[in-house]
């Protein structure tokens, strides 16, 4: 069973209860942290519930897929490109979606990461030619990654830029990642399309054009699981398991990895 209210319901109110956001306001924190209080409530009632139902020989495991880090900015690369020239989309007036004209357009932005080339001979309308082409094209992409400035906080907003084939030694390889790979600065996150699909309400183009936008709470997320933290404590959840011959009270020292999950489960069923 997944229980996704809990997850959005931190995304949209973190800012009400972290004093980093510019919307935080103190005197309204105890409502934000009443609401996330209620869910785990109900999460708990829901947990209880289900072990009414087991036996003794039943495991039951609990666990979150991620923790939550403040995000106080959103990056839209795909306005950059349109911008720079580099991606051509028009509004469609009837659906009030942007479209791609994909003849003309020589990169696109998906998911938190990517920018991808419009390459010939890969993608189904591609016009980047292989070769000399496609390089320059990728340089010019990092030169406009590590140019972009936050006026206000005079920060550079991406920390990282590096080419796909540097990242094989990451997990990252293949097509399900931009021929550019990019990482945030702590407090930024990408704005860009959160489906490989490319459904047009997710292109991360917006009427403004801006680059840079503040997160707004109870409008959009204002916390996330992002790239420029992998690693940090923050991106810790919880992780039980209960049933026969596992220990009562143990609490590992050190932190588990999500994929270890599955096959841990499938050993202790004998599957």
């Amino acid at each position: 069973m997944q229980c996704h209210p809990l997850d959005y319901a931190q995304h949209i109110v973190w800012a009400g209860i972290d004093p980093g956001h510019p919307d935080y306001d103190p005197e309204k924190a105890d409502q934000y942290w009443g609401i996330l209080g209620d869910l785990y409530g109900m999460m708990d009632l829901l947990i209880g519930e289900a072990l009414e139902h087991t036996s003794e020989d039943t495991f039951v495991v609990v666990a979150g897929d991620h923790g939550h880090e403040l995000y106080t900015k959103t990056l839209f690369i795909n306005n950059l490109l349109l911008k720079k020239g580099l991606l051509v989309a028009q509004k469609n007036l009837q659906t009030g979606n942007f479209e791609i004209d994909w003849s003309r357009s020589k990169a696109f932005a998906a998911g938190h990461i990517s920018i991808f080339v419009n390459l010939k001979g890969r993608e189904p309308k591609g016009i980047v030619k292989p070769g000399d082409e496609y390089e320059e094209l990728r340089e010019r992409l990092i030169n406009l990654l590590y140019d972009i400035k936050d006026e206000e906080t005079h920060q550079h907003p991406i920390k990282c830029v590096c080419r796909k084939e540097e990242l094989d030694a990451w997990g990252l390889y293949g097509n399900g990642i931009g021929d550019v790979v990019y990482m945030t600065r702590r407090g930024y996150d990408s704005g860009s399309a959160m489906r490989l699909d490319l459904d047009s309400k997710f292109l991360g183009i917006t009427d403004d054009k801006k680059v840079l936008k503040r997160t707004k709470i109870l409008e959009e997320h204002t916390s996330e699981h992002p790239d420029f933290s992998p690693f940090s404590e923050t991106m810790r959840t919880l992780f039980a398991v209960l049933g026969p011959n596992i220990k009562k009270g143990y609490q590992r020292p050190r932190p588990i990895r999500l994929v270890d999950i599955a096959c841990t489960l499938a050993e202790l069923i004998e599957v």
